[in-house]
């Protein structure tokens, strides 16, 4: 469920009703669109949190995961994804408050078949993910079959989510609109459907629709949409106008389908447009034919066959032309192309003849792009990372990754490519009908063969929005203070661990030393170690000879990147120096070995750690005592 964290602290974390929490009232329904999606419900006695856990039996095996969190309240439902069909399945309810976490009898169900005759894509041959069968894998099925759909692998091959794409998929006409997007960062779908743009999350919720018959008449939208940095939708639209080719052999009224961009905000304003008809010459368009046929007739002209959309780093749009084998650049101040890399363009490739086709741009790292590079190198289909240099007299494309799918997996057009965290890559071969991961020393990791002609394949990191617990105080405590009462955000979960009394630390019953807590907020923890000091100084901002026992000073402080710190040393020992994020986790830690008596002093460089700016606690730690004070990074 989508979830706004800030409406959880407009909810009590203190003072909750002492009584434990009961649990009562279970129930699940099948939901009546989707036979692997579920609604469990549940009441409590009273106002709480709450989340579900669930499972199902693979074989000799037990999967199991936990959904997100609810509101706040006590009646309690929650839609369980993530699930094959005829699967014997288990659900336990699971209510928490600062109090502690409290659970009902364990549930169990048996999932239906898929339905009939619907046109999924079937998996039928996995290479499994030894030891890492976590995240999944989205893809779609391009043929109708009935309906067209966008689906939901694990990575042992079973099909766990599927969506009916808008649209009617019997009208020819329409197949180069019906196509989707997905954000991981929001975990949801933008599906296409030539005049709107949908968007959707994974429980099948409609969260928004932009109808672009009315922001920009005209305009057709196809093949890809994004979401900007500034949050405007960003999707690739083609318009089509009647020009006079007969000065070059052409019909005097011939139709040309010229792509574009439009931008466009949430509330549904036309931010910006470029169109191809006001940079190139479209007597330069070929001949009639290609994708918009089925919609506009005959004589219509597939001018550039745009097939995805991307924005740079610097916040300009990105094209990929794959009818003309080119990527370009559009300066959004002044209209013009800022580059054009490929067959046609200025920018020069390295090894020509190796970029033809291209499908699926996206970026890799800064500077860095993805691109599916469909007949480069005649009948293979590679996956490829890429970067313009700059630096010659000519700039030049530079391949720095590419990873080769067999010729029999061979896809002259579509198909996807996306690079995932851990750096390897996410490949989706649409005529070759496979998805194939590979590491980024170009290992097979896991392969799928479909049975239907696809179109993308996007990594999904998780079904469900995840809170990240952070902590919200000092991980050293100092006992000359009162014992303090342990904070996180998002509040509401509870704390566990030594010396923890309803969410207070008793640091003057723990005395000097190092102690494990535990912060939960339904099935996510955060664990960090408290340090108790009970030096003189403890508290005070780093300076010279902040302590008595082990003298140290950082500075400066506020520091960017790098300080220097210098300690003393009352007798031969060895000396570890540790840098923690203030939620505890530590950042750094470097051992200095062996160190002889006397004054020491080296220079502390943080720039490759590309911490972000605010408070952390630097440690110095030996046999005989660790001393720890607070610094801050400022950016």
């Amino acid at each position: 469920m989508r979830r706004i964290l800030l409406l959880l602290l407009l909810a009590p974390f203190s003072g909750f009703l002492s009584a434990q929490i009961t649990l009562a009232n279970f129930s699940e329904a099948v939901d009546p669109a989707n036979v692997l999606r579920y609604d469990m419900i549940f009441a409590t006695s009273q106002d709480c949190y709450s989340y579900v856990e669930y499972g199902w039996v693979n074989g000799q095996d037990s999967l199991k995961f936990s959904t997100d969190v609810s509101d706040w309240g006590s009646n309690h439902a929650h839609k369980v994804i993530g699930i094959p069909a005829q699967a014997n399945c288990f659900w336990k309810a699971v209510a928490f408050d600062s109090t502690g976490c409290y659970t009902g009898p364990e549930m169990s169900f048996t999932t239906a078949a898929l339905p009939a005759n619907e046109g999924f894509a079937q998996i039928v041959s996995v290479n499994g993910v030894a030891g890492n069968p976590k995240g999944f894998i989205l893809t779609n099925t391009l043929e109708a079959n009935p309906n067209r759909y966008t689906q939901i692998y694990d990575r042992l091959g079973n099909l766990i989510w599927y969506q009916n794409m808008p649209g009617d998929p019997a009208a020819a006409a329409d197949g180069p609109c019906q196509h989707y997007s997905y954000d991981g960062a929001s975990n949801t779908i933008y599906y296409l459907e030539c005049g709107t743009i949908t968007e959707m999350d994974l429980e099948g919720n409609n969260l928004s629709t932009v109808d672009l018959t009315t922001i920009a008449p005209g305009w057709v939208a196809h093949h890809d949409v994004i979401k900007t940095s500034s949050g405007n939708w960003m999707v690739l639209a083609s318009r089509v106008d009647t020009v006079d080719k007969s000065s070059v052999g052409g019909s005097a009224n011939a139709l040309v389908v010229g792509p574009g961009i439009l931008e466009i905000s949430p509330a549904g304003v036309l931010v910006w447009s470029w169109t191809t008809f006001s940079y190139y010459n479209p007597l330069s368009s070929p001949a009639p034919g290609g994708d918009w046929v089925d919609k506009f007739g005959p004589e219509a002209i597939n001018w550039f066959d745009a097939n995805s959309v991307w924005e740079d780093g610097d916040g300009n749009p990105m094209l990929s032309f794959g009818g003309t084998s080119d990527v370009i650049k559009v300066n959004k101040l002044t209209g013009g192309v800022a580059w054009d890399c490929g067959l046609n363009g200025f920018i020069e490739i390295m090894v020509p003849d190796t970029f033809k086709g291209q499908n699926s741009l996206r970026p890799s790292r800064p500077g860095y792009y993805m691109s599916l590079d469909n007949r480069g190198l005649g009948t293979e289909t590679r996956a490829i990372e890429w970067w313009i240099d700059f630096g010659y007299s000519n700039p030049t494309m530079m391949i720095s990754w590419e990873y080769t799918l067999p010729t029999a997996e061979f896809s002259p057009e579509d198909g996807s490519v996306e690079r995932l965290p851990e750096g390897g890559a996410l490949i989706g071969s649409s005529l070759g009908k496979t998805i194939t991961e590979v590491n980024s020393a170009g290992t097979l990791l896991w392969r799928a063969v479909a049975d239907t002609t696809l179109y993308k394949a996007f990594w999904v990191e998780d079904l469900y929005d995840r809170v990240n617990p952070t902590f919200l105080g000092d991980t050293i405590v100092c006992l000359n203070d009162s014992n303090p009462t342990l904070m996180a955000n998002p509040p509401g979960g509870f704390w566990s661990g030594d010396f923890v009394n309803n969410g207070v630390f008793d640091a003057h019953s723990a005395g000097p030393g190092d102690y494990n807590v535990n912060y939960k907020f339904g099935g996510e923890n955060l664990s960090l170690t408290l340090h108790v000091d009970n030096s003189p100084g403890c508290g005070v901002a780093v300076r010279p000879r902040l302590r008595q026992d082990l003298a140290f000073s950082a500075f400066p402080n506020p520091f960017q990147d790098d300080m220097m710190v210098v300690f003393d040393l009352k007798m031969q020992e060895n000396v570890i120096v540790e840098l923690f994020a203030s939620d505890g986790r530590l950042l750094m830690r470097q051992d200095k070995g062996n160190l002889s008596p006397g004054r020491h002093a080296f220079s502390l460089d943080l720039a490759d750690l590309k911490l972000s700016a605010g408070p952390m606690a630097l440690c110095v730690r030996t046999a005989s005592g660790k001393s720890g004070a607070r610094t801050v990074l400022r950016r």
